[in-house]
This record gives structure tokens, sequence and C-alpha cells, in this order.
């Protein structure tokens, strides 16, 4: 026989974390009251607790057919959809429960699928709505921040995501969370030194907070502090949002304390292809260290690497390794070698063409009539930094003068570029470029090569040729700040936009070097 004792007593046994026994006595109600409301709605709140949301939401659903009114009953089954991804549903059940119970929490969820769909002015709306009721929602306010932050569009939009940070931060000081945001926000409108601050805020409520230690690294090395930076820098193989899985290995990291003489040691490369031919450059350095080196590389760079000498034994990433006895990946290197601005090895270059390539390619271009210049406008689409570094070809076309020969270095082109590639006087190879080998021999044969931060741009830098790069406002860390020159690439200039998405000024300086270049000839 039901009894509201029993009842209470599996309410209680749930609150106190019994929740095995609590869904018994639930369960043994409903045999003899299939319907009843409160069981099956409780029922459904223990299911969503053990992540079984597919349940959670049968039993929630069926609660609501006994009483439609319930508006916590309606939040919960939008918590259940939001878990399962159906999307559009969980803001229709928010709708239902707030429709019969103005409540902050309703809002703030609301909130957060409606960004997840991309209504990012609703969102906004839906937070500040859950503020109104509850003006001390440190949560709501972060949230929002968040939304600024990730539009990164502008700077008015950063300092948006700043003024929310901050109302989070007042009303929470010890929300590690925001502080790390509020300094990404800060590094992003290029105010390092409050950046930086910023993270030593989140770091003093929690030492081992490694995102703003990975964060506080790029901050560091971006002002050329190299000493505090690449130590800090270690911390990206402890986040869980790394774009790299750390590597297992059983041998020990080699860091620049140990003897390699007699040793092998296996380098491998992380990151993106510009990051490996970057750092490359300190292999030859460890070759001499009377060891053996294995040099672990993507496909795509084998070719290019394959015949350069003092690199050591060259492994496709994927085959299986030989034996070494210490191993580092290629972006420790600088700490292991204490690099600082002074003392970056091979500035000048440290890459070659091969001949054969270098033959086939000068044969496809013909014979040089102008100054030849190579172009590269865009990266991978996929790169989450690629709306701020790349830009549309159309852009930069009214800024070539004539008088030079135009060539695209990319063997990649987005749907939007190809109408202002066949309609401009720039030779695109496309699929001719198979490999990086392949993009050296046509760097080469450049007098120029003007790129936007991709690996190209690394690329042409590493082989000593004469490169300009494109940078967006607040640049990647290894190109420093302000200068026009870096101490990577003795060959390169640096172009920056005075402006956040502004690259006019850039076109414009690029357009006037060209011609200077004429004048000189």
């Amino acid at each position: 026989m039901i009894n509201s004792d029993n009842f209470q007593k599996a309410f209680e046994l749930h609150k106190d974390g019994r929740t095995s026994e609590a869904e018994e006595i639930y369960k043994a109600i409903l045999k003899e009251k299939p319907n009843d409301f409160n069981c099956l709605h409780l029922l459904g709140l223990i299911a969503n607790e053990k992540e079984n949301y597919e349940a959670a939401r049968e039993l929630i659903s069926k609660a609501l057919l006994s009483n439609p009114n319930s508006a916590e009953a309606h939040y919960n089954l939008g918590n259940s959809l939001k878990k399962l991804n159906k999307l559009n549903e969980a803001i229709h059940s928010y709708d239902n429960a707030i429709n019969i119970k103005k409540d902050y929490e309703f809002y703030f969820n609301r909130g957060y699928v409606l960004n997840e769909i991309g209504q990012i002015d609703s969102a906004i709306d839906s937070y500040n709505e859950a503020i109104k009721i509850k003006p001390d929602y440190a949560e709501a306010f972060y949230n929002i921040g968040i939304i600024f932050k990730d539009k990164n569009k502008d700077t008015d939009n950063l300092s948006k995501a700043i003024l929310n940070f901050n109302k989070a931060i007042e009303i929470k000081p010890d929300y590690a969370e925001a502080l790390l945001n509020k300094g990404m926000c800060l590094h992003f409108s290029n105010r390092i030194k409050p950046a930086i601050e910023s993270y030593d805020a989140a770091l003093k409520i929690n030492p081992d907070y490694e995102d703003a230690k990975w964060n506080k690294s790029l901050s560091l090395l971006l002002i050329g502090n190299f000493d505090q930076g690449w130590i800090l820098f270690e911390s990206r193989w402890k986040r869980d949002s790394f774009t790299e899985p750390r590597r297992n290995f059983s041998k020990p990291l080699w860091l620049g304390e140990e003897s390699l003489k007699n040793k092998t040691i296996l380098l491998y490369s992380e990151q993106g292809l510009g990051d490996t031919i970057q750092f490359v450059r300190y292999a030859k350095i460890i070759s001499q260290m009377e060891c053996k080196v294995i040099l672990e590389i993507p496909e795509s760079l084998v070719e290019l690497f394959k015949e350069i000498k003092d690199f050591g034994t060259l492994i496709k990433r994927g085959e299986v390794l030989p034996d070494f006895d210490y191993q580092c990946p290629l972006l420790s290197l600088p700490l292991a070698f204490k690099t600082n601005i002074t003392n970056i090895p091979f500035s000048n270059s440290y890459l070659f063409s091969k001949t054969k390539s270098l033959n086939k390619w000068a044969k496809k271009l013909n014979t040089k009539l102008k100054p030849r210049v190579g172009l590269v406008w865009s990266g991978k689409t996929t790169h989450k930094n690629d709306h701020n570094r790349s830009f549309a070809l159309s852009s930069i076309l009214s800024y070539l003068p004539d008088n030079f020969e135009y060539f695209s270095i990319q063997n990649e082109l987005q749907d939007k570029d190809k109408s202002a590639l066949s309609n401009s006087k720039i030779k695109h190879f496309g699929a001719e470029i198979e490999n990086f080998d392949d993009t050296a021999a046509l760097c080469s044969l450049m007098d120029i090569i003007i790129s936007v931060d991709t690996s190209i741009a690394h690329l042409s830098g590493a082989l000593g040729k004469k490169t300009w790069v494109l940078l967006p406002f607040n640049p990647d860390w290894r190109w420093l700040m302000n200068s026009e020159d870096t101490p990577w690439y003795s060959s390169a200039k640096l172009y920056r936009q005075a402006q956040k998405n502004n690259w006019q000024s850039v076109f414009n300086k690029i357009k006037l070097d060209l011609l200077d270049t004429l004048e000189k000839k």
C-alpha cells in the first residue's frame, strides 16, 4: 500500500545520495500507481545523475503527462534533451518551464543551449534575464563574457567580454576561470602585461591551473621573456584541451641536462607543420653532440627533409620506431638549449631545395620575364585562428603592382577565392604541389614570398628566401611584438595590422615595398 511515509523516506534517501535505495522505493510505488508524477519525475532525476539521459527523457516526459504544469519537470526534461544533443527540443522545454515560472536557472540553461545552436543574441538575452532575477549570478556574467570572447572579431567584443568577466570576478573573487579568460581577452587586445597579471591571479587561486600556465607562457614568449616562457610552455602537455595527446614513452624526456654522448635520442614533431619546420633547426645541433638522432615527422615533410645532412634518421609518423635512450618533442628543444632572443640558432637558413625538384619546377615556370612573387593568402580553415590570419584573395589584388609575375604557393583553394583567382594574373598550381619538397622548390624560384602566418612562411624563412610575413593585430607568440624583423628568420620582414581585422595598411605597405624593389633593380 502506498503511503506518504514511503515516498518521504525515498526522497530523504535520494537527498542523502543513497540513490539506489531511493530508486527501489520509487519503483515499488510505481507498481501500484504507474502514473505517479513525483516518482516518475524523481526517477528521471536519478537517471540524469547516472548519465542515462534517454531513460531520464522517457520518465520525465511520462511524468509531465500527469502534471503538465510542473516548471521543474519541464526544466529537467530540457536538461536531459540538452545532454542528448536534442538542442531545439531542449529550448522548447526550457521555454515551457519559463512560461510557468521565471527562474534564473531556467534562463541560464536556455542561454547555454541557444549559444550552442548559434543564436548568440538570444543567448545573451537569456543570460541577462537570469541576471535580472539573480543580480549576483557570476556564472551568467561569465558565460556572456565567453560569448563575446569567442566572437573575437573586433576590440569592442573583447572589451565587452572583459567587462563581463570583471563583473563575475567582483561577485566571485576566487573565480579562476573568469580570470583566465579575462587574461586571454587582454592578450588578444595586445595588453600583455595586464594579461599576465590576470593569469597570475588565477594561479594564486589554483597553482595547478595548467591552462593559466599555458596562456601565461604565450604572453611571456610574445614579449620575448623566453626564460620564464619556455618553462611554462611545458604545461601544454597537462592541458585537457591541448591539440596533441602526450606520447607515453618509457624512455626519459631529455631537456638538456644529461650527456647524449654515444646515446640515441628521438626527436618528434608536434602541433602544426610550421612548428616542425621552425624547430627542426635544433636537430642539427643535437646531431653534433656525438649521438644518434631519430627524427619523427609527418609524411608531408619527409621528402623535404630526406636528403638534408645532419638531421639524423628520418621516420614517418606512424612507422615503428627503433630503440632510443632519450626522447624530446621539437618544441621543448628551445627550453633544453636555454634559447633566448640573442642565441637562436640558424636564423639565416637551414633547409635547402633538392636539385631535381628545382629543375622540375623551373620547367613549369618557363622563362623568367619579371621578378617573381609567391603569394600565400590563406591557411587551413580548420585552424582555430584562421579567421584572423587569413584574408580573401580579392582584397589584395588591387595592391599588386604590374611588372611582377605572381604565383600561388599554396595548393589549397577556398571556394570564395576561385572567381578572384581565375580573373587575376596569378598562376595557381593546385594539386601539382604534392608535398613540401615541391613547395620548397617553388619558394626557391621566387624573388619574394608574401605569406600570411602559415607553414609556408616558416618554410620560406628556413630556406633563407626574402619573406614578407603578414600578421594579424594580435600575432602568434613566435613573431614577438612591434618589430619588423624576427630573430627566427633573418630573411623575413614582418607586416603587422595596426587595427584588428584591418589589412588595408598592410596591403598599402606591401605595394609600396614592391614598387621600391623595382626602383632598386
